[in-house]
């Protein structure tokens, strides 16, 4: 008896024994579980972008900027902001105020869409028909239809839902990429009991933002942010955006080297002196003379050309590209560019200034465009741009080295319109600014590369100066009085000096005291220009400008044809 009860004692020994184990393995592995299973646990998008639930509006993701209540759906068809869409989309969608039209422009024809209507019209008036409405007005909001600014826009995008949100891809920088290697979790954070924001399914590629020890920042296609192990993607690997988007603006183009120089006339009487100074020009086969200036609000323009100037240069072998400028501040340029019946103004004056007078092309030196009418300036020269491709005229634009107060000039899309673009490489120091070099080599160089970012080198055309300054410091106070380069060689002789040559800007200085100022020239001359257009045949460009003729050395053209291929 005492033995079975022992051996039955020794059982439940066994068996609690047993079950204790059990319960020890249990909770490990409910333990091992809790702390290291990955939880399945979802996190809402709504949550993620803080959106109520179920809200119906639109986030637009913009190269990772996120614009919230940005558009809506009508009829099953999205419509963006059209505000949005000019700003930092597309800037060829321009709203005129006057019209109360969107402007669209195809380097073609201008098309203007009117609000709530599928009906629009091209410069000419003609009529079409669109499928959907292009242009909606809801309340005080414009939209457009997406579709539409797609097809006509360089851009990848990716439409989600729960919440709407469309995400827009414009830029062409490189980015570090893996690809899901199955169906994985984007989780909120790095780690597996963080909730999961999205599932992916394999092959997806994902943006990489940051990297941790066994896990990955990235961004989905849908414009989310967060986490996948390192383990669940593919190696890294660069990308750059592709895309089969062209524009397709047929451009005037030169078969030799563009050699052109700026003739300032001052009066139609000035346009007489043109053969004196071309007299030992040679080499120019471009003439741009100061014709043209903006002398009201209305588009009104002042002219100074004389048909016999472009008979004289046409029976040289010489273009004329008649020269605009912006120079009388009195003008309101804000109210002139912002109205469609005042840029109209001044386009049919220049086309029909061009048939009566033959000159061959319009240049446009417009230097005080400031941010508040910027766009409008470009939708200028958008609708220029198609009137002078229908007359077969070409058209160019002088601009200043790229810096921070001038970007809204933007020169790619200037490029897109013009036949060329002329880079003044000079003024790095003028009127009222430091003494210093009018156009160093280190400056000139600097400003063609960052130039040739925005615009291909077939349609740019480098200025360079044959004018520089004497600078005068009195008392702490500098002045400084632009010359030409023999006037610069003469003041500095006749005072009894000497220039020597600098390495650093490559050009000849000298700085010297006299009757109690210093005296600091930085000299234009032959091998100045020599250095600065071994820089532009370097870059391969169109040509090069000058400004001015009649302010050079007769030697200088001599430099200048050694570099074209004329």
């Amino acid at each position: 008896m005492n033995k079975r009860n022992s051996i039955m004692k020794k059982k439940k020994l066994l068996v609690t024994a047993v079950i204790a184990l059990v319960c020890i393995i249990a909770l490990g592995v409910c333990v091992y579980i809790y702390k290291y299973a990955p939880t399945s646990k979802k996190m809402s998008a709504y949550d993620y972008f803080d959106m109520q639930e179920g809200s119906e509006e639109l986030l637009v993701i913009l190269d990772g900027e996120e614009y919230t209540n940005q558009g809506v759906y009508i009829d099953g068809n999205l419509y963006v902001r059209q505000d949005l869409v000019e700003s930092d989309i597309n800037l060829r969608f321009y709203y005129d105020k006057e019209t109360s039209c969107v402007i669209y422009s195809d380097t073609h024809h201008m098309y203007s869409f009117k609000e709530n209507s599928n009906e629009y019209t091209d410069e000419e008036d003609n009529a079409y028909t669109s499928d959907v409405t292009v242009l909606v007005k809801e309340g005080d909001t414009l939209y457009l239809n997406w579709d539409y600014v797609a097809s006509h826009t360089d851009l990848d995008y990716v439409i989600a839902s729960d919440p709407n949100r469309l995400v827009i891809t414009t830029s062409y920088d490189e980015e570090t990429c893996v690809d899901a290697k199955s169906k994985i979790s984007v989780r909120y954070r790095g780690g597996v009991k963080s909730e999961v924001v999205e599932s992916v399914s394999k092959g997806t590629r994902l943006v990489v933002t940051k990297e941790l020890e066994d896990w990955l920042e990235v961004v989905t296609p849908t414009g989310i942010k967060g986490y996948v192990r390192t383990k669940d993607v593919t190696d890294k690997y660069s990308n750059v955006r592709s895309t089969s988007y062209e524009d397709d603006k047929t451009t005037i183009s030169f078969d030799t080297d563009i050699n052109l120089t700026w003739f300032q006339v001052e009066g139609t009487a000035g346009n007489s002196n043109i053969s004196n100074l071309l007299s030992s020009a040679t080499g120019v086969n471009v003439l741009s003379p100061t014709w043209y200036s903006i002398s009201g609000s209305d588009g009104s323009l002042s002219f100074d050309g004389t048909s016999d100037l472009v008979t004289s240069m046409h029976s040289k072998g010489i273009k004329v590209w008649a020269l605009v400028d912006d120079f009388d501040t009195s003008v309101d340029f804000e109210t002139l560019f912002k109205s469609k019946a005042a840029r109209t103004k001044m386009i049919n004056t220049l086309i029909s200034g061009a048939s009566t007078y033959g000159f061959d092309g319009i240049n446009l030196d417009f230097e005080n465009v400031n941010t508040n009418y910027s766009r409008d300036f470009l939708e200028f020269l958008r609708e220029l741009s198609v009137e002078c491709e229908k007359a077969n005229l070409v058209l160019s634009t002088d601009n200043y080295k790229p810096e921070s107060y001038n970007s809204c000039y933007r020169l790619k899309e200037q490029s897109s319109f013009v036949d060329y673009v002329i880079l003044m490489a000079y003024d790095e120091h003028y009127a009222g600014s430091e003494a210093g070099s009018v156009a160093s080599l280190p400056f000139v160089t600097e400003a063609i590369n960052e130039v040739l970012e925005d615009v291909d080198n077939s349609q740019l055309i480098v200025g360079v100066p044959f004018f520089t300054r004497i600078w005068k410091t009195t008392n702490g106070t500098t002045t400084s009085s632009a010359v030409g380069m023999q006037a610069a060689i003469s003041k500095m002789t006749s005072d009894g000096y000497s220039a020597f040559w600098n390495d650093e800007v490559s050009q000849y200085v000298v700085s010297y005291e006299k009757d109690g100022s210093t005296i600091d020239i930085w000299f234009e001359e032959a091998l100045s220009i020599e250095a600065k257009m071994k820089v532009i045949d370097e870059a391969d460009v169109a040509g090069v400008a000058s400004w001015k003729l009649g302010l050079e050395t007769s030697d200088i053209w001599t430099v200048i044809n050694k570099y074209l291929n004329n």
